[in-house]
């Protein structure tokens, strides 16, 4: 079965959107990647085969707070080739998918292929 082309970002799930405390390191640049809560409770970039991760949203660096954003389907690169419906992770930087470990905690899968590295790839998170 092909998967239609995803036009918009979530299109078809309802949002789960947290606001956090963050690092006051992450920017809106950041914005799109993966980051993930760290031992204090506080909002980072995640970091390669991270355990729990999520897609930031907005950044608010007056007050130290964004959203974070950890359902619906995104867009990311792959960092090797990857079929569509396995388990992905945090790649080598934060805006890079790799075939999974299968630990995480966050449950994420691609909805799409990918047949190289730095193809685009759809992934949908599961919980």
């Amino acid at each position: 079965m092909a998967y239609p082309d995803l036009l918009y970002k979530g299109q078809y799930t309802l949002k789960r959107v947290l606001t956090m405390p963050m690092d006051p390191a992450l920017t809106k640049s950041d914005i799109g990647n993966f980051v993930m809560i760290n031992a204090t409770g506080v909002v980072v970039a995640a970091t390669v085969d991270a355990a729990q991760f999520m897609v930031l949203r907005t950044v608010n660096a007056n007050d130290n707070i964004c959203t974070v954003d950890f359902s619906g389907v995104h867009s990311f690169k792959a960092t090797a080739a990857i079929a569509a419906g396995v388990a992905v992770t945090v790649g080598a930087t934060t805006d890079y998918v790799k075939a999974g470990a299968g630990t995480e905690v966050t449950k994420c899968i691609t909805l799409t292929q990918a047949t190289a590295a730095d193809e685009d790839v759809a992934v949908f998170f599961l919980i």
